[in-house]
């Protein structure tokens, strides 16, 4: 199998994984799927709803679920880019015993699980989270300063999907009048 198919096929298992898992929930909660304008580096799965973000990605490579519930921020790199940042973060790396189809399903289910709570308490932990993200780990050396200064430097003030130049909004509600 080359890398190319093995990659498609990974990628085909999470997005199948994440649409049974994750979008009944997201929908629920009043989400909506936003792609990013083209050229920019966004979160693979990236929803909004009332300027809360939610975004997931899967890299098969180094076997690493990254899921994010905050606000959308600008991030400054060679690329243009977007991250989000807030009261939620599921990071995950995947040993290499692990069948990955078991551990991005029990990842999934495990933050399906905890959105509902994590957007209930948004609000009351959104600035919290965001101080902390900000704050540089205690014992850092100065290799440490330098490089955590210079990511803060990148990050922009937060985003709204209106300014957002570009991005489409997919999976919009419809309104079907009986008349």
């Amino acid at each position: 199998m080359t890398e190319e198919t093995y990659a498609a096929q990974q990628e085909r298992k999470f997005s199948e994984a994440f649409h049974e898992l994750l979008e009944p929930v997201l929908a629920e909660q009043g989400f909506r799927r936003v792609l990013p304008p083209r050229g920019w580096f966004a979160p693979a799965k990236l929803f909004e709803s009332q300027n809360r973000w939610f975004g997931a990605s899967w890299d098969w490579r180094d076997r690493v679920l990254d899921v994010d519930l905050g606000r959308l921020f600008q991030y400054h790199d060679v690329f243009p880019r977007v991250i989000i940042q807030g009261p939620m973060k599921h990071y995950r790396v995947a040993s290499s015993e692990q069948a990955v189809d078991e551990f991005v399903v029990r990842q999934l289910s495990e933050v399906a699980a905890l959105l509902p709570a994590a957007l209930e308490s948004f609000d009351a932990k959104l600035d919290e989270s965001l101080r902390e993200a900000r704050t540089l780990p205690t014992g850092s050396n100065k290799k440490t300063r330098r490089i955590f200064a210079e990511h803060l430097s990148r990050i922009d003030k937060p985003l709204r999907i209106a300014e957002w130049t570009g991005c489409r909004i997919i999976g919009r509600r419809r309104w079907w009048w009986p008349f």
